[in-house]
């Protein structure tokens, strides 16, 4: 009887650990995509026939998360640079966060984009920037 009462507690124990493990882990998600630069497009372009967005390898963004009304969360800004295929992962926890094109010498920032990262799950985007210099 007492082999049977031990093996139902460890039993019990083992069903509890998994569970709490999983919940520690959800309050985190994924930041995916690519960053892409417009170059534009040289001279007079048929319909259809020339796409300005070309993959950015080693752009540099900014992730800041945000507050229920939206606010900018101080000292939460980290710095992100996309690898040389111009692709980035991020894990960042649940919520809401400002992505900023950061400027640089040979190009403009971008729009912003606000995101939302929900537990377990990946949230893909492009990260734009424009050229200084655009061929038109």
């Amino acid at each position: 009887l007492a082999a049977v009462i031990c093996s139902a507690s460890l039993v019990s124990l083992a069903a509890v650990a998994p569970a709490a493990a999983t919940a520690k882990h959800t309050t985190t998600g994924a930041l995916a995509g690519r960053t892409k630069i417009n170059t534009g497009c040289p001279g007079p372009v048929s319909p259809g026939g020339c796409n300005p967005w070309h993959p950015l390898p080693h752009a540099t963004f900014t992730i800041t998360r945000l507050s229920s009304a939206a606010a900018e969360i101080a000292a939460t800004t980290r710095t992100v640079r996309s690898n040389s295929d111009a692709a980035f992962r991020v894990l960042l926890r649940v919520g809401s966060y400002l992505v900023k094109p950061t400027p640089e010498t040979n190009r403009l920032g971008g729009p912003q984009l606000r995101v939302h990262i929900a537990a377990r799950a990946t949230t893909e985007t492009t990260v734009r920037f424009t050229a200084k210099i655009r061929l038109t």
